[in-house]
């Protein structure tokens, strides 16, 4: 599954790359920065991207995400797909499956709802092999529309949480923002405070996008709980 998977996403991404200079495509293309001054490591980079396809009411996402922690040579990897609905106008509803270095896959339900200014995006995810082991999400964004000479400035509030048997293992409340700067490209910042305060991580990164961007979020743990 794991060679499949991402045999399957880097085709699509390729696929992407070839095709989105004549904007028949959506995707979204990142890399950060994270600094984390309470973990034994001083930062983590992260560098991935995302493509969708629409076929009418039904879409397919595929994600890529690389990610290295520091003194570490090798990057490790997390693959992604999604198929979602669109149920109603704004409502999208679907299922996901993510697989990393980590070495099991999590299969998701995922639902994101868009209206105006506003959107809310929800994920319950649960180990392959191992219902004990689940992941809850919950995002709300809100665009504040262009300011001065940024584009469109959004402000982001979420939460995240790995229960593992019944009790949580990874806590992830987090606050950000995504200021637009045309032509696609965004700067992303994002304040996380794990564990109850334990650990806390500050991501700064940019962002390029194709058309309209993709829907979803990444789903792997590295994109679930950024450099944890």
């Amino acid at each position: 599954m794991n060679k499949f998977l991402s045999s399957t996403c880097l085709i699509l991404l390729a696929t992407t790359a070839q095709v989105s200079a004549q904007s028949m495509i959506d995707a979204e293309l990142s890399f950060a920065y994270i600094n984390a001054p309470d973990d034994s490591f001083d930062y983590q980079l992260q560098g991935g991207g995302s493509a969708e396809f629409s076929a009418g009411p039904i879409s397919f996402q595929t994600d890529v995400l690389f990610y290295k922690y520091e003194g570490v040579n090798d990057w490790a990897r997390s693959y992604g797909l999604h198929a979602f609905y669109e149920v109603a106008p704004g409502l999208d509803v679907g299922l996901a499956y993510a697989d990393d270095d980590y070495d099991y896959g999590i299969a998701y339900l995922e639902a994101k709802y868009v209206s105006g200014s506003n959107a809310f995006e929800g994920y319950y995810g649960v180990v392959v092999d191992n219902e004990d082991d689940t992941y809850f999400g919950i995002e709300y964004t809100r665009s504040l529309g262009a300011i001065g000479s940024m584009t469109d400035v959004d402000v982001i509030v979420g939460y995240a949480v790995n229960y593992y048997e019944g009790s949580p293992s990874v806590t992830n409340p987090y606050v950000g923002t995504s200021i637009g700067l045309g032509s696609g490209f965004s700067v992303d910042a994002r304040y996380a405070s794990m564990d109850s305060g334990d650990y806390r991580y500050v991501t700064l990164g940019v962002t390029k996008t194709f058309g309209a961007g993709t829907t979803f979020g990444q789903r792997g743990f590295a994109g679930t709980f950024p450099g944890y």
